[in-house]
């Protein structure tokens, strides 16, 4: 062999060895517990790129033996093509990566729990809520799973159970018998199943969703306790008890007899107007002489329904014509939005700024007022 082709020969050599150690390794044969995650990551997707390849050559195959009228080569693709299987993550190898999730730090941890959830049928970890709670004249149940991605967030659930011998719900406990989260708290979702258990106390207990406030008085009597509204549009409207529906009445509250616990909560009456503007006019800016449309929106922002609704548009000046009488909603449901309109008329010289009020009033007698101002083009 001239030296010539002894230098080709190793070339060659060269280039085949350097694809050998290029190669891909294929996910099974992959050792899981000594395997890097990125090595995982790769195998399994040059896996499923590969399946996805012979899917795609095979449906060509089919096509022209179609095409073709060749039964017999149509009929022997077809079976081939429904022989593959695509690459997946077995139970075992699922419980092995667990495994190994759970002993490692926590950016791997991560990085395992992550693309299990994304590539294993046998990888859903479940956080389970579990209540189950007798009184002497009742009986409670509650189950709920949640399953996400972990890490993510997850808002643990209320629960208004809480009657005269039942106890008041504090929160969740990892244990049936200590509280480890309150009702309402964001918890990351667990890397395997876990359950919470209901969590209850015997005493008295004012919570409010409105002001976050929440006061919990062990034994059989405690203060009523005065809240702070978070704004002016907000109408404080007393304390209910969660298990009859009645108001507090007095400065104190005492459990009636043979009771061992009791909840309030408080209720708040509050609207918002947005969204006031005239139609088609900017600004408010309106002409004079013509009739002109006045929007708005309101909201029940509060946590207790609005009974006798009355929406008023009044002005003082009598260069400004209100046209639409009264309007009117016989409730408005906490959360709910609703819009109206008013027809307005102004006579006035250029540049004059008009003032109005916008009034909405409830059945009781609380009101919200917003003004509305006018410019003359």
């Amino acid at each position: 062999m001239t030296a010539m082709a002894l230098v080709a020969v190793l070339a060659v050599s060269g280039l085949f060895a350097s694809a050998t150690s290029e190669k891909q390794a294929s996910f099974p044969t992959l050792n899981l517990e000594s395997a890097s995650v990125s090595q995982i990551e790769k195998a399994f997707e040059s896996d499923s790129q590969n399946y996805q390849k012979e899917v795609e050559d095979l449906q060509k195959q089919l096509q022209k033996a179609y095409e073709k009228n060749d039964g017999e080569k149509f009929y022997a693709l077809r079976d081939d093509l429904r022989s593959l299987t695509p690459p997946m993550v077995t139970s075992e190898q699922t419980e092995t990566l667990v495994t190994r999730m759970l002993n490692a730090s926590d950016d791997e941890k991560k990085q395992i729990s992550e693309w299990l959830f994304e590539n294993s049928r046998y990888y859903h970890p479940t956080l389970t809520m579990q209540m189950e709670k007798s009184g002497k004249n009742s009986r409670y149940s509650y189950h709920q799973g949640i399953s996400v991605k972990p890490g993510d967030m997850v808002k643990l659930p209320d629960l208004s159970v809480a009657g005269g011998n039942d106890g008041v719900f504090m929160g969740w406990g990892i244990t049936p018998d200590a509280l480890s989260y309150k009702a309402g708290e964001e918890i990351a979702m667990p890397y395997v199943d876990q359950t919470l258990y209901a969590i209850f106390q015997s005493g008295i207990r004012f919570a409010d969703t409105v002001t976050s406030f929440d006061q919990f008085t062990s034994g059989a009597e405690a203060p009523v306790p005065a809240l702070t509204a978070p704004d002016s549009s907000y109408v404080f409207d007393g304390w209910v008890n969660d298990a009859t529906g009645k108001k507090v009445e007095g400065e104190k509250v005492t459990l009636s007899e043979n009771a061992t616990s009791a909840s309030f909560h408080a209720l708040w009456k509050s609207v918002l107007v947005s969204d006031t503007a005239t139609r088609y006019y900017k600004d408010n800016t309106i002409p004079s002489g013509e009739q002109v449309s006045l929007d708005f929106s309101l909201k029940n922002q509060g946590n207790e329904m609005l009974q006798g609704v009355s929406v008023k548009l009044e002005s003082g000046d009598p260069s400004l014509k209100v046209l639409t009488e009264n309007l009117s909603a016989y409730r408005l449901m906490d959360g709910e939005t609703r819009s109206g309109t008013f027809v307005v008329l102004a006579n006035a010289a250029s540049g004059t700024t008009l003032n109005a009020t916008l009034t909405v009033s409830d059945a009781s007698g609380c009101s919200w007022k917003v003004p509305v101002s006018f410019t003359v083009k």
